[in-house]
């Protein structure tokens, strides 16, 4: 089976909530991905919000509760993320964090059978049913403790349209003491000794296969 890393994200919650939801000029928004031309942008349920039209990524979230980065790579990810932070201290925004969670999205695909078959088996007791026979798993939630401010949280469920593809969602959650958000220095590290946990956890639960 063939796996890959499809995308990284930052995501902080602020010590306090924000009494609005900050907001960027057009200028700015449109210069942000340095795509002026189908970047997006405004208010939405979510806060506001700047991504490229008809794409699930860079995508850049701050709401009155939390910010959020989204990108295919670490290096891209900071770059938003120092560049939104730095923005929102010129309009007298600090943000400070009590948590953050450094998440992942992965996919395997070419998998030598149906992914809630190989779910079922992998996951579930063999013989957890005495009246009937167990025959898929659509989707399990896993948590594992790293330490007592670390948390690694996990979904693992069938690839959506996909018969042989399995997707998981991971979330490295950490617990803080209210601080500032990290500096690209720290998050490069943070994300390094990061995904390194993750990879160890995805190689005893799934499988080795190094991320493409």
């Amino acid at each position: 089976m063939d796996k890959k890393r499809v995308s990284v994200a930052f995501v902080g919650v602020y010590e306090q909530n924000l009494s609005f939801i900050p907001a960027f000029s057009p200028d700015f928004c449109k210069n942000l991905f340095r795509q002026p031309a189908t970047t997006v942008f405004g208010i939405t349920p979510d806060g506001f919000v700047i991504t490229i039209d008809k794409r699930q990524m860079p995508l850049v979230g701050v709401a009155q509760n939390r910010i959020s980065v989204r990108a295919q790579d670490e290096e891209t990810l900071t770059q938003i993320l120092t560049t939104i932070v730095e923005e929102l201290k010129k309009s007298g925004v600090h943000l400070k964090c009590s948590a953050f969670g450094l998440n992942y999205e992965y996919q395997w695909l070419q998998m030598q059978e149906p992914a809630e078959i190989w779910m079922q088996k992998r996951f579930i007791k063999r013989d957890l049913l005495k009246t009937a026979k167990l025959q898929s798993c659509q989707q399990i939630s896993l948590r594992a403790e790293i330490n007592a401010t670390e948390l690694i949280n996990l979904t693992i469920e069938p690839r959506v349209g996909v018969n042989d593809g399995l997707y998981v969602n991971v979330n490295h959650h950490h617990i803080l003491q209210p601080r500032d958000i990290p500096q690209p220095k720290e998050l490069k590290d943070l994300f390094i000794q990061s995904g390194a946990q993750t990879e160890t956890i995805l190689a005893e639960l799934i499988g080795d296969r190094k991320s493409v």
